[in-house]
């Protein structure tokens, strides 16, 4: 009866022929590997997820993207959900860093609600991958998505500006005041293509201002919304 190989013999971990060097796992291997980052990872799976959404997209197709093998995208995120959460929290957060940053200490409620409705303009309109992706979010039919993924980054600005608007027009409605000022910023920017085939611009010629002032004045009517 022969004898069991060594674990490490048995497994082809042993030393490599000729050299008398220890073979280097993969995950060692990505981690050396010149250009190979988890920044560079995020970047490109948050392009694919936002282009073609979670279920088109493969742990294959990310891989092929930057250039590495599969074993590489496993080591630096575990799975496919792993690497999507973290994709969503890399982009969402940094918008919500922005919107945070728009309640300047010192500046009026006013000025609180228009400079947030403008940097949610903003990121809208020029951030093309937190568009797609927030607006896959928000759109999703499992409810789990929303509330793990999504609604964490945004519950911080969204308290923000219902105490404003409170401290602006009065306790009452002023949450469905809130959520009305992000469905037009949402609404006109979703419905841009068909609008532009209708023959009218709902984005207001791709300026911020001009369009948080157009969705100010719907959701809170009376006041100078101008910049």
């Amino acid at each position: 009866m022969s004898e069991a190989l060594p674990a490490d013999k048995a497994s082809g971990a042993g030393p490599k022929a000729g050299n008398g060097a220890a073979k280097k796992p993969r995950a060692e291997q990505a981690k050396r590997r010149p250009g190979l980052s988890r920044e560079k990872i995020l970047s490109e799976a948050t392009k694919l997820f936002a282009a073609r959404g979670y279920a088109a997209i493969s742990i294959r197709d990310i891989a092929g993207a930057c250039g590495i093998g599969i074993p590489s995208i496993y080591h630096f995120f575990g799975d496919k959900d792993s690497l999507y959460v973290s994709c969503c929290d890399q982009l969402f957060g940094e918008v919500e860093a922005t919107l945070c940053g728009s309640f300047k200490e010192g500046a009026s409620s006013h000025d609180h609600i228009r400079d947030f409705t403008i940097a949610l303009c903003k990121a809208l309109l020029k951030n093309h991958d937190f568009r797609r992706l927030s607006q896959m979010e928000v759109l999703q039919d499992e409810h789990r998505s929303i509330e793990e993924i999504t609604a964490p980054h945004f519950m911080s600005p969204f308290k923000l500006l219902v105490k404003d608007i409170a401290a602006l027009i009065g306790e009452e409605g002023t949450t469905e005041r809130a959520v009305l000022i992000n469905a037009l910023a949402y609404g006109q920017i979703q419905l841009q293509r068909i609008a532009q085939i209708a023959g009218t611009d709902v984005t207001h010629g791709g300026s911020p201002e001009r369009l948080a002032e157009y969705v100010l004045n719907v959701a809170l009517p009376g006041h100078d919304w101008s910049r």
